[in-house]
């Protein structure tokens, strides 16, 4: 089974091009059939019921182009359209041809310029049919007129005058011009075509690199901010529009040092980059957060700092993570203190029950004294017990194990 080439790619004209078609079409009319009565007028010997066929050909042309004019934005079908347009044309220079004199007339030419409208709507191949249609019509014209099928107009030569030297001379170098014209103009028409679709993919890719980067900028955790070099803000993401509260409307072309005097990346002197920094900025809430920054210049092509890019994120939560874990070590290190200090209390404390204890075991102590030693026993024996109760508290606990998710944990380590 024998594979299938494939085929050109369709060309579709559009309705900008058929527009601008008729309307050149409709000068181009204009300029040569004026012209053509205008020296017919002026010539002698030439008689004025000659130019009745001048004057028709202008009344057709009109209501034609008229006519297509009003069904240009109706027509689903463009190729088929400029095909007709095509054919109309081929047609209605064989008769210009004809009624300005034949094998004598000097807008055999005309043929030429309907071969190059081609290459605008078709591919190399309906080129070349269009010139061999215009070599056809063309060369039927000369032989019924050299053969004298055609009715004698005023102004065209008869048949007994035209030798069949001139009418194959004639026919030649026209059908060789017409074939010359419609390879040329497959030619550069190709050239252009892959130009244009050169450019069309280009495009493409400049505009999927644009959106690329559109998008990357607007799902980036950073806010970015790009200020001129007159200090006004150009660009300001999602990211920054949710980490300060204003929105790009809101900051758009306004001056840095008014809306956000913290940063410090601007002033009378110019552009400052900053390679790290932090600041207090208040949102448009009202609320006062740490941020993170960093300024980088922005170069033209050329290497001129034609701006500065502002990075920044938030570092609120960061930093009261830090403040909350400085202030967990500074009530460890009490913890630890005070459960030092327990311990060298309770132990003189236990020295002294004891030894207490031993007094008053012995035999020459009196009631009141080992009342008031039973005292000093109980007391020590309370102390001891808020000591114990006092380490119980101050002692680290036990870590209780449970099960956790580390996707979820890591997800927020990452955005914390």
């Amino acid at each position: 089974m024998t594979a299938v080439p494939p085929s050109e790619p369709s060309i579709q004209p559009s309705r900008r091009q058929l527009s601008w078609f008729l309307l050149i079409r409709l000068l181009a009319i204009s300029i040569f059939l004026g012209g053509a009565i205008f020296f017919q007028f002026r010539a002698e010997g030439v008689p004025a019921s000659s130019l009745n066929y001048l004057y028709g050909l202008i009344a057709v042309a009109y209501l034609h182009g008229l006519a297509s004019a009003v069904s240009l934005p109706r027509v689903d079908n463009l190729r088929f359209f400029a095909l007709t347009q095509i054919v109309w044309d081929l047609i209605f220079c064989l008769f210009l041809i004809y009624f300005t004199g034949g094998t004598d007339s000097l807008f055999s030419f005309s043929l030429v310029f309907v071969i190059i409208a081609s290459s605008v709507f078709f591919d190399g191949r309906r080129i070349l049919l269009t010139a061999a249609l215009a070599a056809i019509l063309y060369g039927a014209l000369i032989d019924l007129q050299y053969f004298g099928h055609l009715p004698v107009l005023p102004g065209v030569p008869p048949a007994d005058t035209i030798g069949w030297r001139e009418a194959f001379y004639a026919v030649f170098v026209h059908v060789t011009g017409f074939l010359l014209t419609a390879l040329l103009c497959a030619a550069l028409a190709e050239r252009w075509r892959r130009s244009e679709q050169a450019l069309l993919e280009q495009r493409i890719d400049y505009d999927e690199l644009e959106s690329l980067n559109r998008v990357i900028l607007e799902n980036i955790s950073s806010g970015l901010m790009i200020i001129n070099q007159l200090g006004r803000i150009r660009s300001f993401n999602r990211a920054a529009e949710q980490i300060t509260g204003y929105s790009l409307e809101a900051v758009y072309n306004r001056d840095v040092r008014q809306l956000f005097p913290e940063f410090d990346v601007y002033s009378d002197a110019g552009m400052h980059a900053r390679q790290r920094a932090e600041a207090v900025v208040r949102t448009a809430q009202g609320e006062d957060r740490i941020l993170g920054f960093a300024a980088t210049p922005i170069q033209d092509p050329q290497g001129r700092d034609v701006g500065l890019l502002v990075s920044f994120q938030d570092l609120t939560r960061i930093k009261q993570m830090e403040e909350d874990l400085r202030r967990a070590d500074r009530l460890a290190a009490v913890g630890r203190l005070a459960s030092a200090m327990a311990h060298e209390i309770r132990n003189p404390l236990a020295s002294i029950s004891g030894s207490v204890q031993l007094l008053i075991e012995g035999a020459h102590v009196t009631d009141e004294d080992r009342r008031l030693m039973s005292i000093v026993v109980r007391e020590a024996d309370r102390l001891s017990a808020l000591l114990t109760e006092f380490l119980a508290y101050a002692r680290p606990r036990k870590p209780q194990l449970e099960n956790c998710d580390m996707g979820k944990l890591a997800g927020e380590v990452i955005q914390a």
